[in-house]
């Protein structure tokens, strides 16, 4: 698979996300075991939803760049949001005993898988 590619599913992935969180964060609240009536928690929802949508925008605009030091720069930013996403959700989870669901062990495979293939292909653009 090129970087280019494997870049493509990270946006096509990031977009899903973020216009579910924007457009249903109701649902989107209640998929990590939320409150979607309560309105501080859908409008954070929403609020990272934009994020996610605009983070994507720049990865369309940077995808096929021969410029390596904004690809790597991307591919461990885009690393760090995952696993440190990951890293934060793990961590109410074993101290503050926020409900982990079965639904949850996709988003952590997925995370980890492309935060790996962030940290490959960072490595491997030199």
């Amino acid at each position: 698979m090129t970087r280019q590619t494997f870049m493509l599913i990270v946006i096509v992935y990031g977009f899903i996300l973020g216009f579910v969180m924007f457009f249903l964060p109701g649902f989107a609240v209640s998929a990590y075991a939320g409150n979607p009536e309560n309105v501080n928690e859908t409008s954070t929802m929403r609020f990272l939803g934009a994020f996610q949508i605009g983070f994507n925008f720049v990865a369309i605009a940077i995808r096929t760049s021969t410029d390596t030091k904004v690809i790597r720069t991307y591919l461990l930013a885009t690393a760090g949001v995952l696993f440190g996403s990951l890293g934060i959700g793990m961590y109410y989870v074993f101290t503050n005993q926020v409900p982990f669901l079965p639904s949850n062990w996709l988003d952590v495979f997925i995370w980890v898988s492309l935060g790996l293939g962030c940290l490959y292909f960072w490595n491997k653009e030199k």
